[in-house]
C-alpha cells in the first residue's frame, strides 16, 4: 500500500475518488440500476450488475512524467558534444532542476548528461547538456536518457532508442 506524503497527492486522491464515484453512480443509473421508490430515493435495481472494474494503480496513471528524444542530422559526428533536444510531457509542478543522463545498454561507456534549471516549456534544447558525450558504437546500440524532476514532486522519466537506427 502507498502513502500519500503531501497535499498535492491527496488532493489527486480525492478529486479520483469522486471521479470514481460519480462514473459507478452514472454507470449504474445509465444502465437502469435504480429505480426510484415511493419515498423518492434511489433503490438499486436487480438489472444492474457490474462485471468488472478498471481503477488505475495511482492517481496520476494518466499524466505521469514522461520524455523522448530523437537523434538529429548533426548527431552523425561520432562523440559529438552536441545533445539532442530532449521533450518533456507532464514536467511535475514546481520543479526547478533537472538531471539528465544516457546510458548506452550495450557498453559500459558513460555518455555523461547534465543539470539544467528548468522554469517551464516543453524542450531541453540541443545543446544543454554540458557533460554530455554523443554516440560512437560499432554497430546499433540501445540508448536510454533518464531525466529525473527536483524541486517540486520528485519523479523520475526514461526513453530509449537506437543509434544509428
Amino acid at each position: 500500500m502507498r502513502l500519500i506524503k503531501n497535499t498535492a497527492q491527496k488532493n489527486r486522491f480525492k478529486m479520483n475518488v469522486g471521479i470514481l464515484f460519480a462514473t459507478v453512480v452514472g454507470l449504474t443509473a445509465c444502465a437502469g440500476g435504480t429505480s426510484t421508490g415511493s419515498s423518492g430515493v434511489a433503490k438499486p435495481s436487480s438489472k444492474a450488475t457490474v462485471k468488472s472494474a478498471t481503477i488505475p494503480k495511482t492517481a496520476s496513471a494518466g499524466n505521469a512524467f514522461k520524455i523522448s528524444f530523437h537523434w538529429e542530422a548533426g548527431m552523425k559526428k561520432c562523440f559529438s558534444r552536441v545533445s539532442p533536444p530532449v521533450q518533456l510531457m507532464n514536467v511535475p509542478l514546481g520543479t526547478t532542476t533537472l538531471k539528465v543522463v544516457m546510458e548506452d545498454a550495450d557498453s559500459s561507456y558513460a555518455h555523461g548528461g547534465g543539470t539544467v534549471n528548468y522554469s517551464g516549456g516543453s524542450v531541453i534544447p540541443s545543446g544543454a547538456l554540458k557533460s554530455w558525450e554523443g554516440p560512437c558504437p560499432p554497430s546499433p546500440h540501445t540508448y536510454t536518457f533518464k531525466v529525473k524532476a527536483i524541486g517540486g514532486e520528485t519523479a523520475r522519466a526514461r526513453f530509449s532508442q537506437k543509434y544509428p537506427k
